[in-house]
């Protein structure tokens, strides 16, 4: 009887599977594609971000290059290096208090994002100003003095300026500084400069004149003069 029934119950599972088979069509084809859904709405303004803004806020020097180019075309281009290298404020933002009457001050200063200057001291990047300037009891001068970057004309053309003097070298420089100030109380160093790149120094072959103003904050640096 056991038997039986196990037959019975294989003869009705081949069934089902026999009759469901069978129900079983062909697949239809896809349907068409709806319609596409509405915009959804704009998202909330994301907050500021960092990065460039942060390295402006010391302040800036701007340069006035002019002269004659190997072509015997005249140029000027004013070019203002406003961005803080990445290297920081020492050498590029700072000054060594010798007394309360004598600073000397280290610029630096570039103007496509973040590179290290520092031309002065060693190494140095394209785009980039970096000067020293001493201020006491008998005046102010430019110790120091650097340009690396590419000139820009109206007429489409380009040419670099490599250059840099220091006294450190035996450099002579017969820079002009005007108009300065500083203010302990807030670091605020402002002062403009003109000076010459001699023409024997410069792939144009003529003199350059160089105006510069700076605006900038400095930091006293508290690490010992090495």
């Amino acid at each position: 009887m056991k038997i039986k029934f196990n037959s019975l119950l294989n003869v009705l599972f081949v069934a089902v599977a026999v009759f469901f088979a069978a129900c079983k069509g062909d697949q239809g084809d896809i349907g068409p594609k709806g319609d596409t859904g509405a915009t959804g709405t704009t998202g909330a303004t994301g907050s500021k971000g960092t990065g460039f803004d942060d390295l402006k806020q010391y302040g800036y020097i701007q340069v006035i290059f002019s002269g004659t180019r190997i072509d015997d075309v005249a140029f000027l281009d004013t070019i203002n290096f406003v961005y803080m290298p990445s290297s920081g404020v020492d050498y590029n933002s700072s000054f060594y208090k010798y007394s309360d009457t004598d600073h000397e001050f280290y610029l630096g200063r570039e103007n496509k994002g973040p590179v290290k200057t520092g031309r002065i001291e060693g190494g140095g990047d394209k785009n980039s100003v970096d000067l020293v300037l001493r201020a006491n009891s008998d005046g102010q001068s430019i110790e120091g003095i650097s340009f690396y970057t590419d000139i820009l004309t109206s007429d489409f053309k380009t040419f670099e300026i490599n250059y840099y003097a220091s006294i450190w070298n035996d450099d002579t420089i017969d820079a002009d500084v005007t108009n300065y100030s500083y203010n302990a109380s807030t670091g605020k160093l402002s002062f403009d400069f003109t000076y010459t790149i001699p023409a024997g120094d410069n792939n144009t072959g003529n003199d350059i004149t160089v105006n510069g103003k700076a605006s900038v904050i400095v930091f006293e640096t508290l690490d010992p003069m090495g």
